[in-house]
Parts: C-alpha cells; sequence; structure tokens
C-alpha cells in the first residue's frame, strides 16, 4: 500500500503539468512521504502482531524470518521508498520534470517494491489447516 502512494505520487508528478498544480504544490511530496511515514507507522504493530500470543507458531516463524534472514529487505524496502520520496519532492520543488532524476526515482521506488514482494513471499509460512 505504502508504496503505491510513493509510485502514485511519482505518476503524478509524470502525468500532470507543474502549472496545474501551482496552488497545490505539496501534494506529490506529501502522498510519497504519507506513504513512507504509513510504514513506518505501521511496522511495530505488524511486528506486535505477529510476535504475540494469538499469532500462533506460524507468526512466530514468521517473525524470526523478519527480524533474522531478510532483515536486509525489510529495512531496503524503507530506504528505498523514504530516497524516492525524497527524489519525488526535489524534482517537485524544481518544477522542472528532469529525466534523469526521475528514472532514478522509479528505479529506486521499484527497487523497493521488489524487496517488498520478496519481504511477502518469504516470510509466509505454511499452516496446516485441518
Amino acid at each position: 500500500m505504502t508504496d503505491t502512494l510513493v509510485l502514485g505520487g511519482l505518476g503524478l508528478l509524470v502525468l500532470v503539468k507543474a502549472e496545474a498544480l501551482a496552488p497545490a504544490p505539496w501534494v506529490g511530496p506529501a502522498m510519497a512521504l504519507s506513504g513512507v511515514a504509513l510504514q513506518l507507522l505501521a511496522l511495530p504493530f505488524y511486528v506486535a502482531g505477529l510476535g504475540g500470543a494469538t499469532a500462533g507458531t506460524a507468526g512466530q516463524k514468521s517473525l524470526a524470518l523478519l527480524m533474522g534472514q531478510y532483515q536486509h529487505c525489510l529495512w531496503a524496502h524503507l530506504v528505498l521508498a523514504a530516497i524516492t520520496a525524497v527524489l519525488l519532492g526535489v524534482v517537485w520543488q524544481r518544477k522542472a520534470l528532469t529525466p534523469r532524476l526521475l528514472y532514478v526515482a522509479f528505479a529506486l521506488g521499484l527497487a523497493g517494491e521488489v524487496a517488498a514482494r520478496v519481504l511477502f513471499y518469504a516470510i509466509g509460512v505454511p499452516i496446516s489447516v485441518g
């Protein structure tokens, strides 16, 4: 969800002319930064939920994977999303669509999304039903 906000802010920048957003130049960067902020606010609750007694052994195994073997993917995802949001703010404030900077922001955002997908599939511990 948060990557959608970050990449959505980037897409908004590309699709909409800077002059059209003159009354609200903060919309794109605010969208991107709110995605990063939501991720950082939700992370402690997600980790607490995985480690809680109601999560069961599958949740605790997922937590062990998240905080152990795949911790680098978590931090890469968060850092890349934050850098993408900052780059988006820089491009937005310049009011010039610098193609090179946009490509870098898109590549970093995409890399952050790949890291998030790796986490999604890697920490999912199968549980038996029935």
